[in-house]
């Protein structure tokens, strides 16, 4: 009798939700202050339990914000533009737990916005 070799292949899986928000009618000085802007990211990295890893800033002349954070499910990115009381905030997940609308609704709160508009894509990826 012949010895069979049988491979077993399991697929596996990774779902990443990408939520890209414009938020408006936001109080313009929160908007050009590089340590604001990060401790909304930091309160909003909370809500949707993802892990910190790194963060970069920058202040652009004569105004306006954009602060990345690096996390270990993949990354928060906000810019603003103070002249238009604008913001535009980018939350991207892997983790199944991590719950971008509930991070959009803690922005919307903490940047003080009056007006967003948001899509989310959920992205499948097998391998």
């Amino acid at each position: 009798m012949r010895n069979e070799c049988r491979v077993e292949t399991r697929q596996r899986q990774v779902v990443v939700r990408h939520l890209a928000a414009r938020l408006m009618g936001c109080p313009p000085p929160l908007l050009n202050a590089p340590v604001a802007v990060s401790s909304v990211l930091d309160r909003v990295t909370e809500v949707v339990q993802m892990t910190f890893l790194q963060g970069v800033n920058h202040r652009f002349s004569p105004h306006g914000v954009s602060v990345v954070y690096l996390l270990a499910e993949s990354h928060i990115a906000v810019h603003t533009w103070p002249e238009c009381g604008m913001v535009d905030i980018e939350i991207v997940t892997c983790n199944p737990e991590s719950d971008v609308m509930a991070g959009l609704q803690e922005a919307i709160r903490l940047f003080g916005a009056t007006e967003c508009d948001h899509r989310v894509w959920v992205f499948t990826h097998n391998y």
